[in-house]
């Protein structure tokens, strides 16, 4: 691998991790405190990334976030 594609490679990762910080924290300022949004919060980033979109805590996510989202639509 070339130097560049290294420093390519190296740069992605950081666009990606910023993106999932900036996820992380938009979802944890807007999920009301409790169980979820704690399971939430003890991800660390690779966990993040490599939660799968159908598991149980995004599913529990969605329905939280949902549910917030009514209360602002209401």
């Amino acid at each position: 691998m070339t130097d560049d594609m290294s420093e390519d490679k190296t740069a992605s990762r950081h666009k990606s991790d910023a993106a999932m910080e900036r996820t992380r924290k938009l979802v944890l300022d807007t999920l009301p405190p409790g169980p979820v949004r704690d399971r939430f919060a003890a991800l660390t980033l690779d966990e993040l990334r490599d939660l799968e979109f159908d598991s149980d805590l995004w599913r529990q996510v969605r329905v939280a976030l949902s549910h917030v989202e009514g209360r602002y639509l209401n």
